[in-house]
């Protein structure tokens, strides 16, 4: 599903908007909220200067995913964010029916006298969570991965992740990126701006915001 203003076009999943059965969690009322900040903004201000403007290679493309599955194709857009959750266990409640190893799909999760997750091969999409019935395994905290950088054309590159945050920070965030772009008031393209601005420079600014 998409949905855009004049200089922005947001990509998102229905498992962000209606729900599905791989989303995280689902938060209907982010895509409307998001609208409103890109409104408020100078980038999109700007656009208002030329009729002729935006050309669509010049818009911030955004995705939205409600999961790893990232069906909104976040990792190939200029600012993508990408729901995952932190994974936690409770032994005592473990049964050794091992549903949750054969659940997942990243062979993140081993059982054998005690429960063991492999932290750098899990991508948080709950699969363990929704196999286990006896609510060993479970999730703790939902994040959004954010991702900067993603594109097609003809120089396609994967986003880069730079850093996590609460689901509700998304708004909080949106708005520092945005402001990032006022760096730049006469370059009318999304990538370039992106170009310009180191990841560390993203993420460093706005932990220390």
């Amino acid at each position: 599903m998409i949905t855009s203003i004049v200089g922005v076009e947001i990509e998102y999943c229905k498992g962000i908007s209606k729900g599905c059965r791989n989303a995280i969690s689902t938060y209907p009322e982010i895509i409307s909220n998001l609208i409103d900040i890109s409104k408020n903004s100078t980038w999109h201000q700007r656009f208002k200067i030329d009729e002729n403007l935006p050309r669509k290679h010049q818009i911030l493309k955004i995705g939205i995913s409600a999961c790893p599955n990232a069906c909104a194709k976040s990792q190939i857009k200029d600012l993508g964010f990408i729901l995952r959750s932190e994974i936690g266990y409770d032994e005592s409640l473990c049964i050794n029916c091992l549903e949750c190893e054969n659940a997942c799909k990243e062979n993140a999760i081993s059982v054998t006298e005690k429960i063991v997750i492999q932290k750098h091969k899990c991508l948080g999409c709950l699969d363990c969570v929704r196999a286990c019935t006896t609510g060993s395994i479970f999730s703790t905290q939902a994040f959004f991965e954010v991702l900067v950088g993603g594109r097609l054309g003809r120089h396609p590159k994967f986003a880069t992740p730079i850093l996590k945050i609460e689901p509700l920070k998304i708004y909080d965030f949106y708005r520092y990126f945005l402001g990032l772009f006022d760096k730049y008031p006469d370059i009318y393209n999304a990538k370039k701006i992106i170009d310009n601005l180191s990841y560390e420079e993203i993420e460093h600014g706005y932990i220390k915001k």
